[in-house]
């Protein structure tokens, strides 16, 4: 397995959300909370990233989601997602 690096970051996020976005998720009908649905996904990223990458995955505790990255490059790449609700 290869190291994660900023560059593969990007391009497995930029792969994931266009899969995420043509999956239908049954645990996620009817759920109206942001932040269920956010946790639920970056969840689900990490899991993604795991299954082709050497990774320590952060916490929300500590704030920092990809702690080689972070202290790499002394910046923080932390996860956001955003939901759309349409009425």
């Amino acid at each position: 397995m290869k190291e994660l690096t900023l560059s593969f970051l990007k391009n497995e996020a930029a792969i994931f959300v266009k899969d995420l976005s043509i999956t239908p998720i049954s645990d996620l009908y009817g759920i109206t909370d942001g932040k269920a649905v956010g946790t639920y996904v970056e969840q689900a990223f990490n899991k993604y990233l795991q299954k082709k990458y050497l990774y320590t995955p952060g916490s929300a505790a500590s704030g920092i989601d990809f702690p080689e990255l972070y202290y790499v490059r002394l910046n923080s790449y932390n996860l956001k997602f955003v939901v759309g609700l349409q009425p």
